[in-house]
């Protein structure tokens, strides 16, 4: 009977349109789609969401158990407070789904930790104000502080789930399997740039001609005239679509294809890797365009940014101050020559100035040995001029500590592109010429995503992405991951 079924899926295989078999391959998609979703990607993704919730719920049950413990007027738990508690808990997740903060395998850390922000602030704001067991006016303070209470009890607990849902991703149970549509070249690209993301499985392509042929080892699956067929004998759950190159009418078909299967449609583009925010749809005759809001970085962002770098760079040599005396301590105590290594480096309009760190090579051979120092983001592996102490340093990245000092002389901010030694931007101005329209940081994009772990080009690109998506909110995330990244030491040599 399968067979029949799968004869009659087929396109332009003799099934008149409108008769009544017509209708049977749907039946037979539902219970093939059923059939896989019931052991791989789909169950993860509905645990994974559930995950969330629960997750979500005993965060702001936590939250909301602080909050009530320092108002005075309520004297233990009862019907009367568990009630309103538990409503509460059940809208903050409606609205958590509303903005889309179950989704997590569509949706980058940044714009998780960007809506969540705002969903709880107005959260904090309106159970203060309405649940009826706190009488009396609520101060601007104590909003703050419970505000900071949630997301203290809820960034830990998805921080878990997420963990876990990367996890997965690497063992692609979590990818969607995809197929690629449109011409041979921009398809391949597609296939190349997807490599390895954990988003989606590419399992072949569609081509557009029953001649055409593909590489990246991936096969042919089929024309575009037997999309439906191939979309249930593949068990396709996404199709990959390029911005060009197909007609009006092949487009429609394709979404069509995708509406009748219940599966998603991704349209690839060009664009460069921005925040989701700056995005807009804008139908057009018929059409949508992607609007693309440009980033201001007026003079009272930059003084923002400023004022911002001068504040936590002497703040925080005020507190590591007796833990810099220490390190430098441990440097002159076991080897010679001076404490702090002083190096020309590229910062802002290409402007060199002198970056400061703690010194981790011996000093007698720091320029021993013959290195190419005009490779792009060069940095040694198992260098035999580190110290022990400065192995260590290196490791956790502490013998960056001294360029607090750079920050607050105006030579770099806390966050941005790494500034080069001379040498790299000599030998590579054109490649690196766009990381200089900011100052350089002491962290940034490229460090929390990898370090010294990523190649030049990804490293150039996450670079390139900070300083298109810009904002003061964005550097404090920064800020909290690297402190993630350099205790799990990960791409540190």
């Amino acid at each position: 009977m399968n067979g029949s079924i799968k004869q009659e899926a087929v396109p332009g295989k003799g099934v008149e349109t409108g008769s009544a078999p017509a209708q049977r391959p749907t039946l037979r998609l539902e219970r093939r789609r059923t059939a896989r979703t019931a052991g791989t990607a789909l169950p993860l993704r509905r645990r994974a969401r559930f995950g969330l919730v629960v997750a979500d719920a005993v965060a702001l049950l936590g939250a909301l158990a602080v909050m009530g413990s320092i108002r005075p007027e309520i004297q233990g738990l009862s019907v009367h407070i568990l009630a309103p508690m538990a409503v509460a808990v059940v809208a903050q997740i409606v609205v958590f789904a509303a903005v889309g903060l179950y989704r997590l395998w569509r949706m980058p850390a940044w714009d998780e930790v960007r809506r969540m922000v705002g969903a709880t602030a107005i959260w904090v704001i309106v159970v203060a104000i309405a649940t009826p067991w706190w009488s009396g006016a609520v101060s601007r303070s104590f909003l703050l502080y419970t505000w900071l209470i949630a997301l203290a009890f809820l960034f830990p607990m998805r921080g878990v789930v997420r963990w876990a849902l990367s996890r997965a991703k690497t063992k692609e149970e979590a990818a969607l399997r995809t197929a690629v549509v449109g011409p041979n070249g921009e398809a391949g690209s597609m296939v190349s740039g997807l490599s390895g993301s954990g988003e989606i499985a590419p399992v072949g392509y569609i081509a557009m001609n029953p001649g055409d042929t593909h590489s990246n080892g991936l096969p042919v699956l089929g024309t575009l005239q037997d999309l439906g067929s191939i979309i249930v004998d593949k068990e396709i759950e996404c199709l990959l679509l390029p911005a060009t190159g197909l007609s009006e009418d092949e487009i429609l078909r394709v979404s069509r294809a995708c509406r009748r299967a219940s599966i998603e449609l991704k349209v690839w583009s060009e664009l460069p890797d921005i925040l989701g925010s700056r995005l807009a749809i804008q139908p057009m005759d018929g059409r949508v365009a992607l609007a693309l809001e440009p980033v201001h970085f007026t003079s009272t962002q930059a003084a923002l940014k400023r004022s911002f770098d001068l504040v936590t760079a002497s703040l925080s040599l005020l507190v590591l101050l007796p833990f810099l005396a220490l390190i430098g301590l441990a440097i002159r105590l076991t080897s010679r020559g001076p404490v702090l290594f002083r190096q020309p480096r590229v910062t802002k309009d290409g402007r060199v100035f002198t970056m400061y760190k703690f010194r981790t090579m011996v000093s007698e051979l720091q320029e021993a040995l013959e290195i190419d120092l005009t490779q792009p983001f060069f940095k040694m592996r198992e260098d035999p001029r580190l110290t022990k102490v400065g192995r260590m340093l290196r490791s956790l990245s502490l013998d960056e500590l001294p360029q607090l000092l750079n920050v607050i002389l105006g030579d770099m901010s806390m966050v941005g592109p790494r500034p080069l030694p001379v040498e790299q931007i000599e030998a590579n101005a054109e490649f690196f010429a766009p990381r200089h329209e900011v100052r350089g940081g002491i962290t940034g994009w490229w460090q929390i995503s990898g370090r010294s772990a990523l190649d030049s080009r990804r490293a150039l690109r996450r670079d390139l992405w900070y300083i298109e998506n810009w904002s003061l909110g964005l550097d404090v995330y920064i800020l909290i991951r690297t402190l993630g990244a350099v205790i799990a030491r990960r791409g540190a040599w």
